[in-house]
């Protein structure tokens, strides 16, 4: 009898494995590639106090790598928004280089998107009204002297899925050369 009921135990344990539906991932990410989503306002010289802009647009509907429809990236993820994090260096004399720095949100402003409170240098790019674009225009309010430079060597823009929903990562495509990224701060 006691057999009877290991044997029991272990068939529906087995039975309960195999009807398991938890959550995979595998499959459920979306990788995609975009150009040009990114434009900065660069006017190379400011002084305390200006604000520099940056621009994150993409459209709703990209191409995905081996089909030939677009893929509606909205429909995919149900996300009204899209987080991306952005670099802001400052050069120091003591390693001759550049070195990241975090902004406090007071300093951020989002004129479209939006920018995550109490997360340093995080925004969303958010669907417009028309539903047809993703789009951020985030300022820095420039607070102090230096050299900065924007790094955006890699801009990867991600959406916030549940599990009902496919997750994407889209990778913009820079060349750091079409950008000027370095600026200067005075008083």
């Amino acid at each position: 009898m006691k057999r009877i009921y290991i044997l029991s135990v272990l068939c529906f344990n087995i039975l309960l494995v195999g009807c398991y539906s938890g959550y995979d991932d595998n499959g459920r990410y979306v990788f995609l590639t975009i150009e040009d989503a990114l434009t900065i306002e660069n006017q190379e010289n400011y002084v305390v106090g200006d604000t520099i802009f940056f621009e994150v647009k993409f459209s709703r509907y990209l191409q995905e790598e081996g089909f030939d429809n677009l893929l509606d990236i909205y429909e995919s993820t149900d996300a009204e928004e899209f987080r991306y994090s952005f670099g802001l260096g400052k050069f120091s004399n003591f390693s001759d280089d550049y070195e990241n720095i975090n902004i406090a949100s007071d300093y951020l402003l989002a004129e479209k998107g939006t920018v995550y409170r109490g997360f340093y240098n995080e925004a969303q790019a958010v669907l417009n009204t028309e539903k047809s674009q993703y789009e951020s225009r985030i300022g820095i309010i420039l607070a102090e002297t230096g050299n900065f430079r924007f790094d955006f060597g890699y801009l990867g823009i991600y959406s916030e899925s549940d599990y009902d929903n496919v997750s994407i990562e889209i990778q913009n495509s820079i060349n750091p050369d079409t950008f000027k990224m370095d600026f200067s701060v005075t008083e």
